[in-house]
């Protein structure tokens, strides 16, 4: 959770939204969850948090 209130920080002050535990299927060898997910346009950013 330390890196939670960072991630709540930059959502709010890019006005965008931050999705929590988001399911990702690509492929059947290709898909999990994401801890923290915040939708863009054109980037993707992966953060793993242990």
């Amino acid at each position: 959770m330390l890196i939670a209130p960072i991630l709540f920080e930059v959502c709010s002050q890019t006005n965008q939204k931050i999705k929590i535990e988001y399911a990702v299927n690509v492929s059947n060898w290709l898909r999990g969850n994401l801890d923290y997910f915040i939708p863009s346009e054109y980037q993707l950013l992966v953060i793993e948090a242990k």
